[in-house]
């Protein structure tokens, strides 16, 4: 024998209005920008240019799931803090990418 339980669906009016400003967001003109300099950019880090030509990483060493996610995983924080060192050397810690610069606006 099956039981029933009777579900009811509501719908969180905080969640919809959240969500039509996300979607008003994403189709402002700088959500445009946005997806499309992210697009153009998303793979940068891995390909050409990235940690296979500049930083010599073409081959994962380890063998085993989680040997490959420990790896993979120094890789990124090395990565990301190389990256770190090279904006607080040039002095752009706190700067977006189409932030504009308040001496030039």
């Amino acid at each position: 024998m099956i039981f029933l339980i009777p579900c009811t669906i509501q719908s969180n009016p905080y969640y919809n209005t959240l969500l039509d400003r996300v979607t008003q967001e994403i189709k402002s003109d700088r959500g445009i920008r946005l997806r499309t300099n992210r697009s153009i950019q998303v793979e940068g880090a891995f390909g050409g240019g990235g940690l296979k030509d500049d930083y010599l990483y073409h081959r994962i060493q380890r063998r085993g799931k989680e040997n490959v996610w420990k790896e993979l995983l120094v890789v990124a924080m090395g990565f990301n803090l190389r990256k770190l060192h090279a904006r607080l050397h040039n002095g752009r810690m706190h700067k977006r990418f189409l932030d504009k610069d308040p001496k030039t606006a």
